[in-house]
């Protein structure tokens, strides 16, 4: 109890991580075989990277929405907002040390 893994935020579980979320946003986009072809057809491993970043709601919006974080910083709170996660318990997902390669992404 109380530990960390392979988290930047205190989070006082060894068990995966998700908090509450406000409004009625029911989730990203759909990833679909042509998102997927546009990624897979990058040049280099760093394109494939900024092509899962910001393609169609993969990964950054993915992250906040299914991580969340504590409370009112909570998915689409009152305090929700990228610079204030600091502030509050973040859900595993939305921790910015995971990345697409992830075995739960």
């Amino acid at each position: 109890e109380g530990q960390t893994v392979l988290r930047k935020s205190a989070v006082p579980s060894l068990s995966l991580v998700r908090y509450a979320k406000c409004g009625d946003f029911v989730g990203p986009p759909r990833f679909s075989a042509e998102d997927y072809e546009l990624c897979a057809s990058q040049p280099s491993q760093a394109e494939w990277y900024w092509c899962a970043e910001t393609g169609n709601g993969i990964h950054e919006l993915t992250h906040f929405w299914i991580g969340s974080a504590l409370g009112d910083y909570g998915f689409l709170c009152p305090w929700f907002a990228p610079p204030n996660l600091s502030k509050t318990l973040q859900g595993d997902f939305i921790d910015k040390s995971t990345s697409p390669n992830d075995p739960i992404f």
